[in-house]
């Protein structure tokens, strides 16, 4: 829903960071082709004595969810307690919905369209020919 690039071309290669991808693309003269890598989502650390740690989004969301889906079959903690707590598909349907309106509208002429406050609906602006 983002279109947010930088993009860095070389004598020896091409560097594009594109976050609607989350990660950037490498190529190099010595590489074989397109490397896509995601330095956000997990990053791999040695500390002094040789032991792995991973750190990240990535690995951070998904131990969260177990977690959280532990915690609710277990009855610890309540799904609608969470909602207020997590990002959710719901919570995801502000942006989406304005999205969706501003295309409905630049497809249908610029008109106005009207988005339900509580289903996020996207509904055209019919006027009253009379």
């Amino acid at each position: 829903m983002s279109d947010q690039k930088i993009t860095v071309v070389g004598s020896e290669g091409r560097f594009q960071a594109d976050q609607k991808h989350r990660g950037v693309q490498l190529i190099t003269q010595d590489s074989n082709g397109m490397e896509e890598l995601n330095p956000y989502f997990s990053q791999i650390y040695m500390d002094h004595d040789n032991k792995m740690s991973i750190n990240g989004y990535g690995p951070k969301s998904i131990t969260r969810f177990i977690k959280d889906v532990r915690e609710i079959v277990s009855a610890k903690v309540d799904r609608r307690m969470l909602e207020q707590l997590r990002p959710s598909f719901k919570s995801s349907l502000v942006s989406t919905s304005v999205i969706e309106a501003v295309n409905t509208s630049l497809n249908n002429g610029n008109e106005w369209v009207f988005v339900h406050p509580e289903t996020g609906r996207v509904q055209h602006n019919h006027h009253d020919s009379s």
